[in-house]
């Protein structure tokens, strides 16, 4: 059985990061970010009812796709916090 091991993440640059959490399977990983992070955030809006001035934790945000995008979508504030190294600087 696999065994995640979460150092696979620890990456030198956001353009690494990115190239692990969007792989490019039918565009670029930055095409998908650019095309598929206002898709994903607007769903997370909408599933979690997210209303202006409510307050939002990010856990394990890495590099923050989403925690960076919810307060101009949502006009809500976001708490993110990640364990990743490389993201914390």
């Amino acid at each position: 059985m696999p065994v995640y091991d979460p150092t696979c993440f620890d990456v030198s640059s956001v353009k690494a990061a990115k190239e692990i959490i969007l792989t490019p399977e039918y565009a670029s990983s930055e095409d998908r970010w650019r095309a598929e992070t206002p898709v994903d955030v607007k769903a997370i809006i909408r599933e979690c009812r997210l209303a202006p001035g409510q307050v939002v934790l990010d856990n394990d945000c890495g590099i923050g796709r989403i925690a960076r995008e919810l307060p101009g979508r949502a006009r809500i504030f976001v708490i993110g916090g990640t364990s990743a190294s490389k993201c914390t600087g």
